[in-house]
């Protein structure tokens, strides 16, 4: 493998893939829940779904992801007490399985540009990384290959057609973001691939870009970069549960789009995946692997 290739191992769920998206389809089967009640039932299906694999992975027990995913939604619709969803189990999670991409696109001013402005989303910012030079993008989820949980979700954002390879977890029978997963993702990208052939990564040439602190945490752990993708404009970095930070942080996949503002954007590097491009760019061109921790953006 030519020494400048790198791999970028993009989650899924919370990072390309809107989980907060299902707060409107809550509220599309039944109008008559208050959005305030349909936020708090997504927030607490992603929080069980999450939970779930945390304890299915301390007590050595694995059940596929659209198993977890359902079960996670019985525990929220029980939790607040709206137990007609129960019908709708099977349309939400049809519904979950076409997730739609983050559009990307904030009315919030960031803190360092004067102009409010607007971010590419996340479709047309994996077309432009895609055409980036020695760079693979392969996609890296909790998620389940069969039935075909991940690849319809990615068909239906319309997402596949960017992505070299994809690497389940279910191939480790574990989840993120147990060290052996990041390992398989490793051995994987290394194994002979159709789109990767010829591919022979160590960890720090692979990075993860994921929007799930834990995530970035694990593969930090595990050898491999990380690039995390924070959306929020007020926090920082504020996971303490282990002494590991990203290597990078971004708050958009894409890259600034030009608008009333210009001027300030292009100043910027305003251009479609030209914060991935930066992350990657600063890393590996300007800093040496052991000063890394030292310059990660907080």
């Amino acid at each position: 493998m030519p020494t400048e290739t790198q791999v970028l191992a993009f989650d899924v769920y919370g990072t390309l893939l809107d989980t907060s998206a299902m707060s409107t389809e809550i509220s599309r089967l039944h109008p008559e829940v208050s959005k305030a009640i349909a936020d708090k039932l997504c927030i607490a299906w992603r929080r069980h779904q999450l939970e779930y694999t945390l304890r299915l992975n301390s007590m050595g027990i694995y059940e596929p992801f659209d198993t977890v995913t359902e079960r996670a939604l019985l525990h929220a619709i029980a939790e607040y007490g709206d137990q007609y969803l129960e019908n709708d189990v099977d349309r939400l999670m049809d519904a979950y399985n076409e997730l739609q991409p983050y559009a990307g696109e904030t009315d919030t001013p960031r803190l360092d540009i004067d102009a409010v402005h607007r971010f590419y989303g996340v479709q047309s910012a994996l077309e432009a990384i895609s055409e980036i030079p020695n760079v693979k993008i392969v996609v890296f989820s909790n998620g389940t290959r069969k039935p075909q949980m991940i690849s319809s979700a990615l068909q239906a954002a319309n997402l596949m057609e960017h992505v070299d390879e994809v690497f389940i977890v279910d191939a480790v029978r574990m989840y993120k973001p147990a060290k052996q997963v990041y390992e398989g993702l490793v051995d994987y990208i290394n194994r002979d691939n159709d789109q990767l052939a010829g591919i022979s990564a160590s960890p720090d040439r692979i990075w993860l870009v994921s929007g799930n602190p834990f995530d970035v945490t694990g593969a930090r752990n595990a050898g491999l970069n990380a690039i995390w993708v924070n959306r929020s404009f007020s926090q920082g970095w504020i996971d303490h549960a282990v002494d590991l930070k990203p290597s990078r942080v971004v708050h958009d996949i894409g890259g600034g789009r030009e608008g009333a503002q210009g001027t300030a954007l292009r100043q910027r590097g305003g251009k479609v995946g030209s914060a991935i491009r930066s992350a990657l760019s600063d890393l590996t061109t300007n800093l040496r692997p052991s000063e890394w921790k030292e310059n990660c953006v907080q």
